[in-house]
């Protein structure tokens, strides 16, 4: 170990893991919003006020999204039929239409057969999660569903492996939507929205009692949140994509998606639990893979077990059921077998119907281009966030900025001035240069470094410094800093800098993780 005095002019000793201390600090005060959130919940049905504490929270989830029209209030769908495919189970058509104006669904429906069963037809939407609709957790249970008499619909969501590319990274595009105060996840929800629209266009389809809506992963995400917009959805089956908030994504640090985080939704103490409770009283089969390599069995069952209670407290007992099925984070054709008996206690009216056994080996896999659109590019996340700021521009009023950046940042004022540690100063030919440890709130430490004249005989400016590249930066070299404060030039007036690693720049850079 080296002598600690050999390095006393460096870097002060901090209490904290510097890099992991920002890291810590969110997860402790997501986790308590969260608590605060689950306590309402909680009062909110043993008082047995459960849907004043639903409506809230559906209020609170579609802010974000801004306005989304369907149904009656949607606007022209423009639909236009691109090809049809013919199989041994079903048949299919490719169709375009809009959601947005300008921004095109690329649909695959696949419809039962005519000849062993006629329409009107009760039917299911399958939002697809973060892969292309031409893969097997798509094409095969919408081709299941069509066998067993249900129309099935799919689509591919923005970015992601299918045709709606460009403009569209829900990374990238999807984090921008932040800056207009949105939530991209309007972009994955209207589609589905716009699908049952699509349904209620067509005359085999019968709409009298509803619709169903399934998917998996990101597909599970769109229908938890559909299903608290749209009263048409009379069946929801939410599969592998739900889990303890708290424990994933906060907890183990996973890298979400930017549609499952709408603005101030820890901060509203809106878990994933919540959302599949808000549902209420639509009849909700909650689906899950005990190999889910993604969202743990473990988890799921502790939802589950939420989920049941909140509807039994309420009276709709009857209305909820878990189903884990043996796989991994997929979408089996056992669950949508499972889903099928659901849709048929409350969609269909044919409860205890039995159904043919079936497996994967049943069905046949399209190759890709049998199910493409070619949708428009043009309209995208990109483009539609885009016009949304520039009809912000003219809104902006610079007589409330100030207040508007205090509520941005979540400031509470005053500030008082931060606890600080002071290491012993250093002599650089006409300047003192001292590493300082500011503490601005508890748990949290900034390492600062302080140069000001030795010469102190009259009162001088200094500059207060920040840089993401770190605080020695523009010190190193003669550089920006150095020469603002005309370092080693004796015979002009020297001033002070002080630099600051605020919390995740420089030394509290946050450790990468897996």
């Amino acid at each position: 170990m080296p002598d600690s005095k050999i390095l006393k002019a460096g870097p002060i000793q901090s209490t904290v893991d510097l890099r992991t201390m920002i890291r810590g600090h969110i997860i402790e005060g997501t986790c308590a919003l969260l608590e605060q959130g689950k306590t309402r919940r909680c009062q909110a049905f043993e008082s047995g006020d459960w849907r004043s504490w639903r409506d809230h929270l559906r209020k609170k989830v579609t802010e974000p999204m801004g306005e989304m029209l369907f149904g009656e209030d949607g606007p022209p769908l423009n639909v236009r039929l691109i090809s049809k495919q013919v199989l041994p189970q079903c048949d299919i058509e490719n169709v375009l239409f809009e959601s947005l104006p300008g921004w095109d669904v690329n649909a695959s429906v696949f419809l039962p057969k005519k000849d062993t069963c006629p329409p009107p037809w009760h039917a299911i939407v399958v939002p697809v999660g973060h892969s292309s609709k031409t893969r097997e957790n798509y094409q095969i249970p919408a081709q299941v569903f069509a066998k067993l008499g249900y129309v099935a619909i799919i689509f591919d969501p923005p970015g992601m492996a299918g045709e709606k590319q460009g403009g569209n990274d829900h990374f990238d595009d999807g984090v921008r939507c932040y800056l207009t105060g949105q939530t991209s996840n309007r972009y994955f929800v209207i589609d589905a929205l716009r699908c049952i629209d699509y349904l209620a266009s067509r005359p085999d389809i019968d709409l009298s009692n509803g619709v169903g809506m399934t998917g998996v992963s990101g597909g599970g995400t769109t229908t938890m949140h559909a299903a608290l917009i749209d009263e048409r959805i009379r069946a929801a089956g939410p599969a592998c994509c739900a889990a303890p908030s708290a424990l994933h994504p906060v907890r183990d640090c996973y890298a979400p998606c930017t549609e499952a985080l709408a603005p101030k939704r820890f901060a509203n103490g809106i878990d994933n639990v919540d959302l599949l409770i808000a549902a209420l009283p639509t009849p909700l089969l909650f689906i899950c893979g005990e190999k889910d390599e993604v969202f743990k069995i473990e988890w799921s069952r502790q939802i589950a077990d939420d989920v049941r209670f909140a509807y039994q407290k309420a009276g709709f007992g009857e209305h909820f059921r878990f189903y884990a099925d043996p796989s991994g984070h997929a979408y089996t054709v056992e669950m949508a077998l499972h889903f099928t008996r659901w849709m048929d206690r409350w969609i269909s009216n044919q409860p205890g119907r039995v159904l043919s056994e079936l497996s994967k080996n049943d069905f046949e896999m399209l190759p890709p281009e049998h199910l493409y659109c070619y949708p428009n590019l043009e309209g995208n996340i990109f483009t539609m966030n885009k016009a949304l700021a520039e009809s912000l521009r003219g809104k902006r009023n610079p007589q409330n900025l100030r207040n508007a950046a205090i509520e941005l940042v979540n400031l509470k004022l005053p500030v008082n001035a931060p606890r600080a540690k002071a290491g012993a100063p250093t002599q650089i030919w006409v300047h003192h240069l001292q590493e300082l440890l500011l503490q601005p709130e508890p748990g949290i430490e900034l390492p600062a470094t302080f140069m000001y004249p030795i010469e102190q005989a009259e009162k001088r400016g200094a500059v207060l410094f920040f840089d993401e590249r770190g605080r020695w930066t523009a010190l190193r070299k003669n550089g920006l800093l150095a020469e603002a404060v005309n370092f080693i030039k004796r015979d002009h007036v020297r001033g002070s800098v002080l630099t600051v690693d605020l919390r995740g720049w420089g030394d509290t850079k946050p450790a990468d993780m897996p």
